[in-house]
């Protein structure tokens, strides 16, 4: 395994195989029709996703969490994306051990691939005391990686990649399209 240089500096967010350079929060808002929409805003300087919720608007940040994380993988995977990284953590946020990691990574991203269900991802999370703190997907046919966070939080290199990952996004977190 590669070792992690991502220069992203939020104590929830692990490592990376890039430097980033824009950053969005993830925000689920009410659109006209009352269904919610999901919606990515400029991230501000030291917020955190807390920060995003405006109770008056109806806003709040998406929070996804190891499961929502694992769910977001198995359906970018679904959709052609390859998960290049599972960044993983014991329950109390500290590095796994690099053997146990590398183990565990590859036996996430298989069972995220492959299967339908992810019952057994949620066994393997248990049985390790493990977390998903962040995975990092390529985008199908290009060399365009986006990583996302347990917070919610998007990294990205470029505005046409992040364009081109919204949609499939909005769909995979089961949401219309936003603004």
């Amino acid at each position: 395994m590669a070792p992690k240089n991502s220069v992203c500096h939020h104590p929830s967010v692990g490592g990376g195989m890039m430097p980033y350079v824009s950053t969005k929060q993830l925000v689920v808002q009410p659109g006209p029709s009352g269904a919610e929409l999901l919606d990515a805003v400029d991230q501000r300087v030291d917020a955190r996703p807390w920060d995003y919720e405006d109770k008056e608007n109806g806003t709040r940040p998406k929070i996804l969490g190891t499961r929502g994380l694992l769910e977001l993988a198995h359906e970018l995977a679904q959709h052609g994306y390859r998960i290049s990284e599972l960044d993983l953590r014991d329950s109390n946020f500290e590095p796994l051990p690099s053997e146990l990691e590398e183990g565990l990574e590859a036996s996430l991203k298989n069972i995220v691939k492959l299967h339908g269900s992810l019952e057994s991802a949620d066994l393997v999370i248990l049985e390790n005391d493990a977390v998903v703190v962040s995975i990092t997907a390529r985008i199908p046919h290009s060399a365009e990686e986006l990583q996302v966070n347990r917070d919610g939080e998007i990294r990205y290199r470029r505005d046409e990649s992040f364009k081109r990952f919204r949609e499939d996004l909005e769909r995979a977190l089961g949401y219309g399209t936003g603004s």
